[in-house]
């Protein structure tokens, strides 16, 4: 009886030391912090976000677009879900007329797009035919979901131009994989003077 005893005594004092254990390597162990998706900086002001950040923003929005590739092919329209680069940008100020974007993406390509590029005055293109019409108004997406698809193509963020006019616009805008967006003063606001035979500025 007294063996009986001391075996499920030495079992329980098994299973406390045990909880225990358990208990204090879950509870001391830091919590899992979600991986940071996108940088944005403007100057040597920098912000960060993660998917929840993205998906959980107060202003993203569903809209249809969708663009021509250089082969002439027309990909869409399509529905997307994501937030207009103009609010994420708010974040630091916003971008100012002295002001261009580059967008980066996961392999280091980049893209650079004016102030009135990013407040969507893009060529557009019929959606059926890929005639060109001209410079229309468009809104400048960082997207993250294609609504209907399991995967998103260039995902999971990537930049596109929404039209509820059902234009499309060019390939080349649409970047993919991207993972930082840098507001920084335009190259075509800086002027360069010439001195020599004659004097010019560029």
């Amino acid at each position: 009886m007294l063996n009986k005893r001391i075996i499920i005594v030495s079992l329980l004092s098994a299973v406390i030391v045990t909880g225990v254990g358990f208990g204090l390597y879950f509870g001391l162990k830091p919590p899992q912090q979600e991986e940071i998706v996108l940088t944005i900086t403007n100057g040597s002001d920098t912000i960060t976000f993660t998917m929840d950040d993205i998906k959980t923003h107060s202003k993203s929005i569903i809209s249809s677009g969708g663009y021509k590739k250089t082969s002439g092919i027309i990909v869409g329209p399509n529905d997307y879900k994501g937030v207009p680069v103009r609010e994420l940008l708010e974040s630091l100020g916003g971008l100012n007329e002295t002001q261009e974007l580059t967008v980066i993406a996961d392999d280091g390509y980049k893209m650079t797009y004016s102030y009135s590029m990013v407040n969507g005055l893009v060529t557009a293109y019929d959606n059926v035919t890929g005639v060109e019409l001209g410079v229309q108004s468009f809104e400048m997406m960082l997207i993250f979901e294609e609504i209907d698809e399991v995967i998103l193509g260039g995902g999971p963020l990537r930049i596109g131009f929404l039209s509820d006019d059902g234009y499309v616009s060019d390939g080349q805008l649409w970047v993919k994989e991207v993972i930082k967006i840098e507001m920084n003063i335009s190259s075509s606001i800086w002027s360069v003077n010439l001195y020599g035979l004659t004097n010019s500025s560029v």
